[in-house]
């Protein structure tokens, strides 16, 4: 009777052994996706990288250039997770001097004299952003980068909104090098996008 009795007991005692052994597993999991989250760095390099090479468009034709940053917050990436306060992620340097140093040489390659003329370009950087949806098992990351570019000669104006959006996505957290890279080459492409506008060049040339 007694050896019936242990058995029972065993048998009894095994689900909860079981749920003991799954709340550890959960445990262990939830920690390293935590310390990852911990890690989180608090600032973005930003160096947008151009694949696309430039054409000698122009026979150095004068105009002045600005960059403007007409954003309302600094911070580039936002990482979303419930119950917990968002991170934000700002650029390693002042955003606007960024797409400046990236654009400026490009144009200048192109065959435009940014020491000054007639001609005044204007790029004005409205929105620039990767918000980040983070959960235990996965995330899901979109970036939105939105540029307006203004060209005035004499009475004559043109202007345009160029726009560059990205998605991407993967199991447990974000990583916040890939996020990084992704987003400069997002932002090189939309530079290159800019200065390679035909209606623009057209513009500038006519």
């Amino acid at each position: 009777m007694s050896k019936i009795l242990f058995k029972a007991m065993s048998k009894a005692s095994m689900p909860r052994q079981l749920n003991r052994h799954l709340f550890a597993l959960f445990t262990v999991f939830t920690s390293v996706i935590n310390s990852g989250c911990s890690s989180t760095p608090s600032q973005v390099i930003v160096a947008p990288q151009i694949n696309q090479s430039a054409n000698t468009l122009y026979q150095g034709i004068p105009a002045n250039f600005a960059v403007k940053d007409l954003r309302s917050s600094n911070h580039i990436i936002q990482i979303l997770q419930a119950d917990k306060a968002a991170k934000l992620l700002s650029p390693n340097r002042v955003f606007s001097d960024a797409v400046a140093e990236t654009l400026r040489p490009y144009l200048s390659a192109q065959g435009l004299n940014l020491s000054g003329g007639n001609i005044q370009i204007e790029i004005e950087i409205e929105r620039a952003m990767v918000r980040v949806q983070q959960t235990i098992m996965k995330y899901d990351a979109n970036s939105d980068i939105q540029v307006r570019v203004k060209v005035s000669k004499g009475d004559s104006v043109f202007t345009n909104v160029f726009n560059a959006r990205g998605n991407s996505n993967g199991p447990l957290s974000a990583d916040v090098a890939v996020l990084e890279r992704d987003f400069n080459q997002l932002l090189g492409k939309l530079i290159a996008d800019i200065a390679n506008h035909p209606d623009m060049i057209n513009f500038i040339r006519s």
